[in-house]
């Protein structure tokens, strides 16, 4: 008996947004390797500060809205929708890839920005799309 892909996009997509999670997790708690290729060689304290925050903004946004995707998935608000799970194990796979990138790299610590804009924002509005559909509009997904 062959294996559908919707027997396996619950599955994956739980891994791609854990994997993401967990990866900028990693990022948040050793923020000093992202943060010097940022500064120039004599830079001020206000200016590590600066950066500081900025990276640790960008970090808790990103964990926040990771962690809203993860409870709503353990919820099962969104777990029968085959679209929507499609769209998240794309978007958070890609995001994994690039915070795995990311890390390995010890890039810029703008490019989180980028990571943020382009693979965990998107699934937000995935899973306000699917939240609007199952509480007001009334449309369950099975």
């Amino acid at each position: 008996m062959p294996v559908l892909w919707e027997d396996v996009l619950v599955p994956v997509r739980f891994l791609a947004t854990m994997g993401q999670l967990v990866g900028t997790l990693a990022v948040g708690l050793d923020m000093r390797p992202y943060l010097l290729p940022a500064l120039p060689r004599r830079h001020t304290e206000q200016q590590y500060h600066d950066a500081e925050e900025e990276c640790m903004q960008v970090v808790v946004l990103s964990l926040v809205f990771l962690s809203l995707e993860v409870g709503s998935l353990m919820l099962g608000f969104s777990f029968f929708s085959s679209k929507a799970n499609m769209l998240h194990c794309l978007f958070h796979g890609a995001g994994f890839f690039a915070v795995m990138v990311f890390s390995a790299a010890s890039n810029h610590f703008g490019v989180l920005w980028y990571i943020f804009w382009f693979c965990a924002f998107p699934t937000l509005l995935v899973e306000a799309h699917s939240l609007l559909g199952l509480f007001w509009l009334r449309r369950a997904a099975y």
